[in-house]
């Protein structure tokens, strides 16, 4: 697994150079500064629980980043544990459903119990911490909402490198002169994209897209 703070930086300069092409994108480029080990530990005790190493890591190097991706701010120690936010993000877990076998959140038959760390302004995309999964070395399982799509990660750090592999892919299909920013941003094709990486197909974003315009209607 690569570097956490690699995995950052190299998210950074992603965003960055997908702005640079297409300045309609709203990522935030600049995060915040790190927090004390003072406020780490209070965020800790508005939570209940320590936060995953990881976390921790990366609120030492910045506390919080706004609009790190797709809207969702990266909560710093200030909001976490919020009670407005983990009910948020709770209901919008539940209500969610996903054609994709295992990749969605759970069903509205189950309760996860949850530590949102990121959230946009409109609950549409939202990353939290599933604490009834745990890791050897104290991470939760990530489970994430983008814009309708549901996902699982093992680790903050494995979160990081779904994110860079998305970045990484919508800068591919500008630079590639791929599909249009439309179509480059319909759920169908990025719900595609995220079931292939699930399944580890070695497919591009470009790739799927092309196979799914062909096969719709009126496709010439």
């Amino acid at each position: 697994m690569a570097d956490q703070d690699a995995l950052l930086d190299r998210i950074r300069v992603t965003h960055t150079e997908i702005q640079r092409i297409a300045p309609f994108r709203d990522m935030g480029l600049v995060p915040n500064p790190g927090a004390s080990k003072a406020k780490i530990k209070k965020a800790e005790e508005r939570i209940g629980r320590p936060l995953p190493p990881s976390y921790r890591a990366f609120l030492a190097r910045h506390d919080g980043w706004p609009r790190f991706y797709e809207g969702a701010t990266l909560l710093g120690t200030a909001l976490l544990g919020k009670p407005s936010y983990a009910e948020l993000a709770r209901l919008a877990f539940e209500a969610a459903e996903t054609p994709v076998p295992d990749l969605g959140p759970p069903s509205r038959a189950q309760r996860l119990s949850i530590i949102p760390f990121g959230i946009d302004a409109q609950a549409t995309t939202l990353f939290a911490f599933n604490v009834d999964v745990m890791n050897a070395d104290g991470e939760y399982e990530v489970v994430a909402w983008i814009n309708e799509l549901g996902v699982r990660r093992s680790s903050f750090p494995e979160f990081l490198e779904l994110v860079l592999e998305l970045s990484e892919a919508e800068l591919d299909a500008h630079v590639q002169n791929g599909p249009s920013v439309e179509e480059l941003l319909d759920h169908e094709v990025r719900g595609a994209y995220l079931a292939n990486i699930a399944l580890k197909r070695p497919l591009t974003l470009c790739a799927i897209f092309g196979s799914m315009r062909a096969a719709r209607p009126g496709a010439g």
